[in-house]
């Protein structure tokens, strides 16, 4: 079994979705993939004016194929994550 940790991952988060080319995003439906639902995320906060301060902050110096959003997760979560996928 692979080594694991636990990230801690607040409330309130920033997501970035990078806009991929039109072939790469056929290629992903091609696939079974809704190329519009890869968000990754940046960073979280326990408060919404931090995580809005955040995504001024990124967007501010986002390449043009980015976008970025607060996202309310309601709660405070512990994801375990596989150490080798680091």
């Amino acid at each position: 079994m692979a080594d694991t940790y636990t990230e801690t991952v607040l409330r309130f988060r920033v997501f970035r979705h990078d806009e991929l080319p039109e072939q790469h995003q056929q290629a992903m439906r091609d696939r079974g993939e809704d190329p519009d639902a890869r968000w990754s995320l940046v960073a979280s906060f326990e408060s919404v004016a931090d995580a809005c301060a955040c995504m001024v902050d990124e967007t501010g110096r986002k390449a043009d194929w980015q976008r970025f959003k607060v996202v309310d997760a309601g709660k405070t979560q512990e994801i375990e994550r596989r150490a080798d996928l680091l």
